[in-house]
């Protein structure tokens, strides 16, 4: 227990912040697939899909050696990821809308 909070108040305070995090990730996904039905917000999506790398392999070679540089591709993974999470929250439908015209 820390500073005299009880057990039964740090799993409350825990439960709302799982409840808390739900409710945002729902109006988040809300938002989203909203966006995609909006031209102006697929042409957002998929330059956010651009920038964040998803059309393009995550891993980073060095051209002389050919040996692969992982903190690049670990860079180029996390960069990936925040649209992986953006498309998880969109419908089949949408997933092919944004990313059937690619880069």
């Amino acid at each position: 227990m820390t500073n005299g909070e009880s057990i039964i108040d740090q799993k409350k305070k825990v439960e709302e912040r799982i409840l808390k995090n739900r409710v945002e990730y729902e109006k988040a996904k809300k938002a989203i697939r909203l966006a995609c039905k909006d031209p102006n917000g697929q042409i957002i999506i998929r330059h956010l899909a651009k920038i964040c790398g998803f059309f393009k392999p995550n891993r980073v070679m060095n051209l002389q050696t050919g040996d692969i540089n992982p903190w690049a591709s670990i860079h180029n993974e996390g960069r990936r990821e925040v649209y992986v999470d953006i498309r998880r929250m969109m419908t089949d439908e949408d997933r092919r809308q944004i990313e059937s015209r690619g880069e």
